[in-house]
């Protein structure tokens, strides 16, 4: 019988090698109003990791193991406990204070999230949670409600971020597409210059 490179790897290598492991390192830093603090749960998959206020710039690190029959990693930041007054302002109506959490680092098993600009495909996004009046005031002020990439989470909300299991192939995967689509992007771009060029030398021909 055939012996294969994988039946020569010892079995307890190989476990490692499943990468079920998931390292999270946070960065984050909170900006208070009236004394008062940004609150933030974090948790993976379901699972809590963290329920705590953020004052000043905090770096959290977690580490989370994936059972076998999961197939992706759904990390969860929550913004919660702004109300009203945690936003004051002027006669004027000009901000004075204003809380709100900042989100200034995702690395995953390694990754840089954010400096890799990984996040910003279709990975995940924050979603603010408002309440009818604040929702309303955002919409008659043309301020977008709806899903977006901003690290600076100005309302109480989640920052949801899906993740392939393995993380380190689905994330080396993700950068290969990218790669791939810039590449298709700088060939078309290549193609209409060399069409502008082409049809600029015919012209210049018949002159």
């Amino acid at each position: 019988m055939k012996t294969t490179l994988h039946q020569l790897i010892p079995e307890s290598i190989r476990a490692q090698l499943n990468f079920q492991q998931v390292k999270i390192s946070l960065t984050m830093t909170g900006v208070s109003a009236q004394g008062r603090w940004p609150c933030v749960r974090i948790s993976c998959n379901q699972l809590l990791l963290e329920d705590c206020a953020i004052i000043g710039t905090q770096c959290l690190d977690y580490e989370f193991t994936a059972t076998q029959d999961q197939k992706c990693c759904v990390l969860e930041i929550v913004y919660y406990n702004k109300t009203d007054r945690d936003t004051v302002v002027d006669d004027q109506g000009q901000i004075l204070q204003n809380q709100k959490l900042i989100v200034d680092q995702i690395v995953i098993n390694g990754v840089d999230l954010v400096k890799t600009k990984l996040l910003y495909q279709d990975l995940g996004a924050y979603i603010m949670d408002l309440d009818s009046t604040k929702r309303q005031y955002f919409l008659y002020n043309g301020i977008d409600t709806g899903p977006n990439h901003s690290l600076i989470m100005g309302e109480n909300g989640i920052w949801t971020i899906k993740l392939g299991i393995p993380v380190l192939s689905f994330l080396s995967q993700k950068q290969q597409q990218i790669e791939l689509a810039e590449q298709q992007n700088t060939q078309h771009l290549l193609e209409e210059i060399y069409q502008k060029v082409t049809t600029l030398q015919q012209q210049q021909s018949t002159i």
